[in-house]
């Protein structure tokens, strides 16, 4: 028996093996494409840490990449890094734009270097570079804010506060304190 004209072919014979050819095909282009942006995002990390512990601090600030929750879960991205051309906090800026998956070990040890970089910057005064730590690259918003107002940098924490959509009552001490 002949399948009626217009039906799909049965699943068998040169059309499944065409499906099948065309399915490992997609894979394995898919794996390659994955091992070279997995080879770039490595180069860019080792470049990045290099440039941390050279003491390098405004290039590997540059570079950093900033974390948050979505890099430790693991979420991915096919972007390739590029180092940021300005150290501005952007006040609005919330989240990374990509996603790293990084092993909770690397996210660790780059959490670490944050926040060690954070400290030397602050003891030599270098207060903007140290509060761009906290907000851009550890995500820690609160504390960013706290930060410049302890340095009295009111109105850039009243304008990281409103940007990052900070609880109410923080917004409205920020804007208080910053005269506005």
């Amino acid at each position: 028996a002949r399948p009626a004209a217009g039906s799909p072919p049965p699943p068998s014979g040169p059309w499944l093996w065409a499906r099948w050819r065309g399915w490992v095909a997609k894979r394995t282009l898919a794996t390659r494409l994955a091992e070279v942006i997995g080879r770039q995002h490595a180069k860019y990390l080792r470049r990045m840490l290099d440039l941390f512990e050279s003491g390098d601090v405004e290039d590997a600030l540059r570079h950093a990449i900033p974390l948050d929750n979505e890099v430790q879960a693991g979420l991915t991205s096919l972007a390739l890094p590029r180092p940021r051309t300005t150290l501005a906090i952007e006040a609005r800026g919330g989240r990374a734009t990509s996603a790293w998956g990084l092993d909770t070990d690397l996210f660790a040890h780059l959490r670490r270097t944050y926040r060690s970089m954070f400290e030397r910057l602050e003891a030599q005064g270098r207060l903007e570079e140290a509060a761009f730590v906290l907000a851009e690259l550890l995500r820690e918003d609160l504390e960013a804010v706290a930060f410049l107002e302890r340095h009295g940098r009111l109105r850039l924490a009243a304008e990281l506060a409103e940007g990052r959509n900070l609880p109410v009552g923080v917004q409205v001490r920020q804007w208080f304190l910053a005269g506005d």
